[in-house]
Parts: C-alpha cells; structure tokens; sequence
C-alpha cells in the first residue's frame, strides 16, 4: 500500500491490508502450530538516511560504504534491482530544483563493483548498475522536489568504500567540434 507521511508518498515494500505493518501478518498463534516464515529484509525507506539539503544548480560528493546485508538477487522485495545493499538508505536527499531544468545526477565511484538504488518523491524505484565500467550512476531528467531516498549497494556480497556524487549543476560547455 501507500504511506503518507509529511505529506510524501512512499510504495510499502511489505505489509498488506488487515496484517501488522511489518510483515503484512496478523499477529497471534497460527492454527496449525507452525512458524510462519519470516519475511524478507528489504531496503525500507522509513528508516532514514543522512540527510542531504540540495537546490537546483549545486553539487555535492559525500564518502560511504557501499553494500548490506539485504539480498536483492532474490527479488523477494518487489523492486527490479540486483546485489546488496542496507536496509537502511544512505542518503535521504532533500531536493529542491528552485527554477532549474538541470537533470538531477547521481554517481558513484568505487573500489568494487557498486551499484544504485533510489526511491523517489513518487514511490518509484531507480536502479543502475554499471553505467561507467563498474560504476553506476543515474540521470533524473525534470527531478522534482521532495525526497530522494539512496543506496549505494555492491553487486558482490562484500562491502567497498565509495564516494557518492550528487550533482544538479549545468554541464560544462562543451567545445565546438572541429572539422577536417
């Protein structure tokens, strides 16, 4: 379902109607005595991520560990992504365009094979993997204001120290191309 909190929207990974909101499961003893299986650790928004203020025309770059515990390979959580990341996020980035038209652009560089997750101000999940060589990184073409929530996850189950990029500045302009 859909949660409302602050006036954002966010898809719940878990849950359903009727059942706690941990695992969508009324609580109480099962009729046949057996466990009910647990369910799956999935990336949770709600949790919260250092938080970043970011307007239209800045760029920032911040340190991180890339990786979790939280399998994606699997595709128990319902997001079309792949590797590991924490359940956690590790940035919540507060976004504002204030008048620009510049895509909001997200990157990673790494020691390892990284990956990006990101859920939107729309609930929407974004993920690359292996944009630049090992590297990924996403464009938001008309990004617009809200949060941001991202994971910078590894394709090994290994953990990496990375650096994140988050950029909404014009490109440098490029030079004419000459010809011959």
């Amino acid at each position: 379902g859909i949660i409302v909190i602050g006036g954002l929207h966010h898809l719940a990974l878990s849950g359903g109607l009727g059942g706690d909101a941990l695992g969508g499961r009324s609580r109480g003893s099962g009729g046949t005595g057996g466990q009910t299986p647990a369910a799956p650790t999935c990336p949770e928004w709600s949790l919260g991520g250092a938080e970043i203020r970011m307007t239209g025309g800045a760029t920032e770059t911040r340190e991180v560990v890339a990786g979790g515990s939280v399998n994606l390979f699997d595709n128990q959580c319902g997001i079309q992504a792949h590797g590991y990341v924490a359940e956690a996020p590790d940035f919540s980035l507060y976004y504002d365009p204030a008048g620009s038209t510049t895509p909001l652009r997200i990157s990673v560089q790494g020691q390892c094979d990284t990956t990006l997750l990101v859920n939107d101000p729309t609930t929407a999940w974004l993920f690359n993997d292996d944009a630049t060589d090992l590297q990924p990184a996403l464009e938001i073409a008309d990004a617009q204001s809200g949060r941001y929530d991202i994971w910078v996850g590894t394709f090994g189950s290994s953990t990496c120290n990375t650096s994140i990029t988050f950029s909404a500045a014009a490109a440098a302009p490029q030079a004419p191309a000459t010809g011959k």
